[in-house]
């Protein structure tokens, strides 16, 4: 007697399926989050590039000095903008982003569009990776 072919699939098959699908998860997941974090860094980087360049147009607008603090309260990071002892803003950094301790802690950016001293800004995540922003003094900012 003659059986009619079964349908579907093998447990070999679906061995071979769960055991390729577990590779792919495997490598892709650790590159997802990596991603993730390294996108957070670059936003970080580039909000300071941006409240930088916003606090140098006001000073050359208002005609007054604007000094720049950045300043770390528990695990949050922002920066604070103060012209003429008012604030200009208050900026913060993405969660988990963090000024490097070696990192400049103010930019004064004058009247002429100018920085007093060039420095460094470093902005790092939970696992040490690190970004920096530069300010010239010619009152430039670099995100390189």
């Amino acid at each position: 007697m003659l059986r009619a072919s079964a349908q579907g699939f093998t447990l070999i098959e679906l061995g071979v399926v769960l055991v390729l699908l577990g590779l792919i998860l495997g490598i892709a997941v650790p590159t997802v989050i990596h991603s993730t974090v390294s996108s957070r860094l670059g936003a970080g980087a580039d909000r300071v590039v941006a409240q930088l360049s916003l606090a140098r147009e006001k000073a050359v607008d208002e005609q007054a000095d604007v000094t720049v603090y950045f300043a770390a309260t528990g695990s949050a990071a922002r920066m604070t903008a103060v012209q003429a002892g008012h604030n200009v803003f208050v900026q913060s950094l993405p969660t988990g982003i963090v000024w490097s301790p070696v990192s400049s802690t103010s930019v004064v950016l004058t009247k002429d569009g100018r920085a007093s001293a060039s420095a460094n800004i470093i902005l790092m995540d939970g696992e040490g990776r690190r970004d920096t922003v530069s300010v010239m003094s010619s009152g430039m900012v670099v995100h390189p």
